[in-house]
């Protein structure tokens, strides 16, 4: 019984130890499980992205010529061509039968000949009347031309020194006017200088007087003082006398230096007035040489005028003459011109209706052979040899050195489209092969829904939908390829916008956070994440165009994970839509 409760223990224990261990295991492969995370990654790619309008058109050519012919009512000989044929510029295309219309020409011609020698004569001696005329008309008006030129000349030669002497009396009497109205002021300014003078003159005198006065006291006290010196009995006057003659000779120096002053200032006085009075004199002066001269001018002018005038007379009845002279003259030469035109139209209208016959069976006759003005294929022939052509076109040709394809846009596109956008074209004849195109016509206006309906029934297609305008557009095909052909239906695609070699991502790479900044999330080779600002570009498809300093070709950005595949099965599934 022991022994069974000891092999209990050992089995529970041995399951305890079990269930740890796997629980150990189980922990540890847990942790070394990788979570797999919940978006998808996406490389940075340079690439060209492009927006496109797609339809559907024909093929066909702007150069289709039929041809006519302007000889109704001629019997076709012969037609060179068939539906198919390829023809040159200048190739037959048919021929007629003009035998009788050439021998029509010949005989009008003819009748124009014998008419033009009948006239001639006249018209020969009616231009050398109206060369009569027209010289005798020259040699008239050269001579009175003549004389009408040497009286303006010689009115001219006497007319302007007329002229220069009235502005010089004009100008004389203005100078002299001005000076006169300096009289006064400069009389007056003379006349105060007098005044100043004569006022220093007293003023000098009255120190004149002074100092002969001190002078005479001088001399007064040194004779009493000599007679002194000579009296020993006036000896007690001398020490007196000699005081009182040293006191007069100073005050006979003080009234010298007074009386120098004084006579300083009349000489100052004296200068003064001398200028004053020169200029006073220098004015008028002037004013009598002026005088002189107007006096002069006042007296030759009027004669002057006198023979300025006879002069002018003289010239104007010279240039009456030659106006007179050259209207009758000229009136003389238009009569024979007149004379000579009519002579003319007499004789074009009497040969003018047949020649404009001649001219228009000789335009008739240029179509004998009728010739192909463009190249081509020929894609109709309505003519035939033996009958008789009655108008209508003959030949049909549709120009083959430039295809176009026509196609119809439909109104909610048809603004984008511009003449000179590249267009790419596919066709069911030339295989994968990708044409190049361009734009070269946009209608102005829509296409009516009758022409939509023709266009329906001749198995084009459009953009357009039903109960929509329409308008057509011209595309040229640029890429040369001989498995054209006119009629042939084509896959356009116009390229609106284009940015080449941009960084791009798809689009659900760009998201938009609340302040409406864009971003991509950059995932780093430490699967760190970065959100970087971004500006958008062009949307072509599945891709965006982006542009930020941060970023490169190759980086990886997040993306959301698509349900069942990875990015490349979506792209796959997208195929030409997903860029360019």
């Amino acid at each position: 019984m022991e022994k069974l409760k000891k092999s209990k223990k050992k089995i529970i224990i041995a399951i305890i130890v079990v269930l740890i261990l796997v629980s150990i295991i189980s922990s540890f492969f847990k942790k070394e499980e990788v979570t797999e995370p919940e978006f998808d990654t996406v490389a940075i790619e340079k690439q060209t992205l492009t927006t496109t309008i797609s339809s559907t058109g024909k093929i066909t050519t702007e150069n289709s010529k039929n041809v006519t012919s302007q000889l109704m009512n001629h019997k076709i000989t012969g037609v060179n061509v068939k539906v198919g044929d390829t023809v040159n510029v200048g190739d037959v295309l048919c021929t007629f039968d003009t035998a009788d219309l050439a021998r029509t020409v010949s005989d009008l011609q003819a009748s124009v000949n014998a008419t033009n020698v009948g006239s001639h004569e006249t018209l020969l001696a009616t231009e050398r009347a109206v060369q009569d005329a027209e010289r005798s008309r020259n040699s008239t008006l050269d001579g009175l031309k003549q004389q009408a030129d040497l009286a303006k000349q010689e009115y001219d030669n006497h007319n302007t020194p007329l002229m220069n002497n009235k502005a010089d009396l004009t100008n004389k009497q203005n100078e002299i006017s001005n000076l006169q109205n300096q009289v006064a002021s400069l009389s007056n300014s003379a006349n105060l200088a007098k005044a100043a003078v004569d006022t220093a003159t007293i003023e000098r005198n009255t120190a004149k007087a002074s100092y002969d006065t001190a002078e005479a006291k001088v001399n007064g006290i040194q004779a009493s003082l000599d007679a002194a010196n000579a009296d020993p009995s006036q000896a007690g006057l001398v020490g007196g006398l000699q005081i009182d003659l040293n006191n007069a000779k100073n005050e006979s120096i003080a009234k010298k230096q007074e009386l120098d002053a004084k006579e300083q200032a009349l000489s100052v006085k004296t200068n003064e007035y001398n200028t004053q009075n020169k200029n006073l004199q220098d004015v008028t002066g002037k004013i009598g040489t002026l005088q002189t001269d107007i006096n002069k001018l006042s007296v030759s002018i009027p004669a002057q005028e006198q023979a300025v005038n006879a002069l002018r007379d003289a010239y104007n009845k010279a240039q009456k003459a030659y106006d007179d002279t050259s209207a009758t003259l000229n009136n003389q030469v238009a009569n024979a011109q007149g004379q000579l035109e009519s002579a003319r139209a007499q004789t074009s209208v009497s040969t003018l209706t047949v020649q404009e016959q001649i001219t228009a069976y000789q335009k008739q006759l240029e179509d004998t052979n009728l010739k192909s003005t463009v190249a081509g294929t020929v894609t109709a022939v309505t003519a035939k040899a033996g009958d008789y052509y009655t108008g209508g076109s003959l030949v049909t040709i549709e120009g083959a050195e430039s295809f176009i394809v026509e196609s119809e846009i439909d109104e909610y596109d048809i603004a984008d489209v511009k003449v000179g956008m590249e267009v790419s074209i596919k066709t069911d004849a030339t295989r994968d092969e990708l044409l190049e195109g361009q734009v070269i016509s946009v209608a102005p206006a829509a296409t009516s829904s009758v022409a939509s309906s023709q266009m329906a029934a001749a198995g084009m297609s459009s953009t357009g939908t039903s109960g929509s305008a329409t308008y057509t557009v011209k595309v040229a095909i640029n890429t040369p390829n001989d498995r054209l052909r006119l009629g042939m239906n084509s896959k356009i695609s116009i390229i609106t916008k284009k940015s080449e070699n941009v960084l791009t991502v798809p689009y659900d790479a760009v998201t938009e956070k609340e302040d409406g900044t864009k971003i991509v999330t950059l995932i780093r080779d430490d699967n760190s994440e970065e959100q970087i600002p971004v500006t958008i570009g062009l949307e072509s498809g599945y891709y965006t165009e982006i542009s930020s300093d941060k970023l490169k070709e190759g980086l990886k950005v997040k993306i959301p994970k698509v349900s069942g595949g990875g990015i490349d099965d979506l792209l796959n599934s997208m195929g030409a839509t997903a860029g360019m």
